[in-house]
């Protein structure tokens, strides 16, 4: 059953055409990677999964649902839709268990107690058990992005949205953030990842798509795109960053 269903997506910003008739369709269950070069309109696709921007036209269907961001609820649909983004966003002036627990006790009304549990239980999975009284400043870049994940994953989304996640970490960073990731794929969550990591496409990914100048010019199994990919766009793009 399809999660995403997205038809003839547009986006301008001013005289900039950035999304230019995007057909895509997300499988429960699904993990999806999207690749590409800088300015290609990744990250724009996925901010237009979960309304951060508005598409100019086309349809945004999520679990069966036509999103409209005149009448639907838009806190609801990313209630079902975590999003982590390449530069962390945590408070800075609270703890890792506040910055887990906040949204889950103010938008989903779980008591403290509880919102604690599911933090610890989070922080658990992404390896930072012992992290829940340490202050952003205190953490890693990766330790950070690890607690992005976590509360994200605390509002029990359906979808987790990726974006370069792992683009503003140290190399040897890197790894441990993309294990998590794995997990979670692992696990069966329904993944769309922006990513530069070509080894995680290549091992984690059911499908990978190829964006290019606004348009998806690609897709395919990670073995079809990386082993023999059609668009000679594809072949230029791989063969500078493999």
């Amino acid at each position: 059953m399809s999660v995403i269903d997205i038809k003839g997506l547009h986006k301008h910003f001013g005289d900039l055409h950035v999304l230019k008739g995007i057909d895509l369709t997300v499988e429960s269950g699904e993990v999806v990677v999207i690749i590409g070069p800088s300015g290609s309109g990744k990250s724009t696709l996925l901010r237009c999964l979960n309304f951060l921007e508005y598409p100019d036209e086309g349809s945004v269907k999520v679990n069966g649902e036509i999103i409209d961001p005149a009448t639907s609820d838009l806190d609801k649909v990313r209630r079902h839709m975590g999003m982590v983004f390449q530069h962390f966003q945590l408070f800075p002036h609270k703890n890792v268990l506040h910055n887990v627990t906040i949204a889950p006790v103010n938008v989903l009304g779980l008591s403290q107690k509880k919102a604690n549990a599911v933090a610890r239980n989070l922080l658990a999975k992404v390896g930072l058990p012992d992290k829940e009284k340490a202050w952003p400043s205190q953490l890693s870049g990766g330790q950070k992005q690890r607690v992005a994940i976590a509360r994200a994953l605390a509002m029990d989304p359906d979808i987790m949205l990726f974006d370069e996640v792992t683009s503003a970490l140290d190399p040897e960073l890197v790894n441990e953030v993309l294990q998590v990731m794995q997990e979670m794929a692992a696990g069966g969550m329904t993944m769309v990842a922006v990513t530069h990591e070509m080894g995680f496409a290549r091992e984690v990914a059911d499908r990978v798509i190829m964006m290019a100048d606004g348009l998806i010019i690609e897709e395919g199994t990670p073995k079809q795109v990386f082993e023999a990919p059609r668009e000679e766009r594809t072949r230029t793009f791989l063969s500078q960053i493999l």
